[in-house]
């Protein structure tokens, strides 16, 4: 999915995901926890490889809260 302000990203709740944003070099892996008009919450993954999602163990202690104008693309894994 590319960048979009106005996008609802509820369809990738509880789902694997990779953020390429501008608030980061590299991007991010990890389950989207939470989702509003103006933002994503990303659970990160340990590894943040996110090669085998379903061995993966995510931070939901430490989270990224992204809104939605710094996201540049969003694709499910």
């Amino acid at each position: 999915m590319d960048n979009n302000s106005s996008y609802n990203y509820n369809e990738f709740l509880q789902k694997p995901v990779e953020v390429n944003t501008y608030l980061s070099s590299v991007p991010i892996v990890g389950e989207v926890i939470d989702s509003d008009e103006n933002s994503i919450t990303i659970a990160p993954t340990f590894s943040n490889s996110g090669s085998d999602y379903h061995k993966s163990n995510f931070d939901k202690e430490n989270t990224y809260y992204l809104p939605n104008n710094s996201i540049i693309s969003l694709k499910e894994i």
